[in-house]
Parts: C-alpha cells; sequence; structure tokens
C-alpha cells in the first residue's frame, strides 16, 4: 500500500522515536509490587498511549486495590519516580534521519503523546524535540488515547484535516485514536506483535523499515 500524499507526519513518541517503553513497563511493575499488584508487560503495551491516571487506575481496580484519586495519583507519581530514576532511552535507529529528511522536504512534523509535556521534555533529545512544531502532550487533553482527541487538537492546532496527515504509532490505543481521527496510521512493531496492530493501514517491523518506506515512496517529501 502506498502511502497517501501529506503535508505533514504525526509520531507518537514512547516506542516510536525512542525506546522508553520498557523503562516505562519496569517502573509500573516496581510501583505496582510495592502495592502487592503484578501487572503482566504485556498488559502494560497494549495500554499504552492512555493518560498516566487512566492505566493508574484500571491496574488498581483490576486488582482490588484502593482506585480513589488520591491512591491513583499517588500510584501515578511513584511510577513517574521511579521511571525517572531507571530510564536511559535512546532513539531508535533512523529515526534522526527520518525526521531530518521529512523536515527539509517541507513536511510540518506533530508529535503526540500521553506523557506530560514535563516528562517530554526531560525524555526527548532536545534536537529532536526541536523538529516539531507542534505537540501534543497528555496534560493538554481531557481523554487521551484510544479516544481521538489528542489527533484532533494536532490537526486544529496545525490548521490542517485529517486527509493531510498521516500518524505512525506502535500500540492499539494509539492507532485507534489516528483512525478514529480520520487519520491514515501506520505501525511499527517496536513493542507488540503485528496481530494487536491490525487496526493500522501499513505495518512495518522496524523503524529502519519505516524510514525506508518514506524515502521509496514517490509522493513523499523525503530527500
Amino acid at each position: 500500500m502506498r502511502l497517501p500524499e501529506t503535508k505533514s507526519v504525526i509520531f507518537d513518541m514512547d516506542g516510536v522515536l525512542i525506546n522508553s517503553m520498557e523503562f516505562h513497563c519496569k517502573a509500573w511493575q516496581e510501583a505496582a509490587k510495592s502495592r502487592g499488584i503484578t501487572i503482566p508487560a504485556r498488559e502494560i503495551y497494549l495500554r499504552e498511549g492512555e493518560k498516566g491516571l487512566f492505566s493508574g487506575k484500571y491496574f488498581l481496580e483490576l486488582n482490588g486495590k484502593d482506585s480513589s484519586d488520591s491512591a491513583t495519583g499517588k500510584f501515578l507519581s511513584d511510577k513517574e519516580r521511579i521511571f525517572s530514576d531507571i530510564a536511559m532511552p535512546e532513539l531508535y535507529p533512523y529515526i534522526e534521519d527520518l525526521l531530518c529528511g521529512l523536515s527539509s522536504g517541507g513536511s510540518m512534523l506533530a508529535l503526540v503523546t500521553g506523557t506530560s509535556m514535563g516528562e517530554l521534555e526531560k525524555t526527548l533529545p532536545q534536537k529532536i524535540s526541536g523538529y516539531f512544531t507542534t505537540k501534543v502532550t497528555g496534560d493538554m487533553v481531557l481523554r487521551g488515547k484510544p479516544d481521538p482527541e489528542p489527533y484532533l487538537k494536532a490537526l486544529e492546532i496545525m490548521g490542517i484535516s485529517a486527509g493531510e496527515t498521516v500518524v505512525v504509532e506502535n500500540a492499539p490505543y494509539g492507532i485507534r485514536s489516528a483512525k478514529r481521527a480520520g487519520i491514515f496510521c501506520i505501525a511499527v512493531c517496536t513493542s507488540l506483535e503485528k496481530q494487536f496492530l491490525e487496526e493500522a493501514d501499513i505495518i512495518v517491523d522496524s523503524t529502519k523499515e519505516l524510514y525506508e518506506l518514506f524515502k521509496s515512496d514517490s509522493d513523499c517529501l523525503i530527500k
């Protein structure tokens, strides 16, 4: 399948630009362990992109624990503290080349992530963050992924329609959010197998394959 002709590309951050999901997973599991909870890694990956408070509440309720606002807030703050202590994320291969090529070719680049702006600024290298003229973070929306609000907000800020962009995601909630916003979606298998990403329009195995997809498409603006 060919990529649609577009004016922009919207990227998720965790699991697409940087290999941070393993650290998010470990942080959730450590915070849960102190509460007598065990959370399978796949359960965390399947909920990736959701606002942290929603995920925390779900994990507590699933295990019959106190899921009040205060308990959930403490759970999330513990998770974020642990993440900050252990996280050593790196860019995936070919990501910088892809962003540089798209940007120099005239594409508007946007970032839509479930993480907060503060966490984004601490996690994403400034050089990479600078490629994105639009950033929508979890603390800027009322309803996170899989609701379409994050992507609809990005479209509004950029002043473009859903048909003028494509999204790159790596998890079911993000894919669903993009598709509900009416946007063509590419999924990359960095943390989940293809069977969990089938709602996407195109699925690629790696960020190298993602780069090659954009570079080889005759309608893509990458140079």
